[in-house]
């Protein structure tokens, strides 16, 4: 289950159901309100004519900031990976929508390489 709570919730950005979901687990031993986003916030912005993200500079930098931690924020007995996505909202509130496309789907080639070892969701069957 690598990092799928996380993945999970970058790509649909739901802050308040991941925290509403995890409500019941334990405090991430990290206090990501002090930790420092100036790596990514200073990089993944929209370029002001198209409005798109730099998407290598995004995903790069976010990955310097995901990939250390892949252990506690796809650990789905804390609330780690919530914390961390409320945390960098606060930082720079930027779309989880678009970042979540470019940095997190496994079919874009920027997608972080601590995704790799990170099973695919199972099917749906209905």
């Amino acid at each position: 289950m690598k990092m799928r709570g996380f993945i999970i919730c970058i790509v649909l950005s739901v802050l308040l159901l991941c925290s509403l979901a995890q409500a019941s687990t334990a405090a991430c031993p990290i206090k990501f309100d002090v930790l420092d986003f100036g790596s990514f916030t200073s990089v993944c912005k929209p370029d002001s004519t198209t409005s798109e993200y730099p998407a290598q500079a995004c995903c790069s930098s976010l990955e310097s900031l995901v990939c250390p931690l892949e252990e506690l924020l796809s650990d789905e007995k804390n609330d780690c990976a919530a914390t961390f996505l409320i945390a960098l909202d606060k930082a720079y509130p930027f779309d989880l929508g678009v970042v979540g496309d470019l940095c997190f789907a496994p079919e874009s080639p920027y997608a972080l390489s601590c995704l790799a070892s990170a099973p695919a969701p199972a099917p749906v069957s209905g």
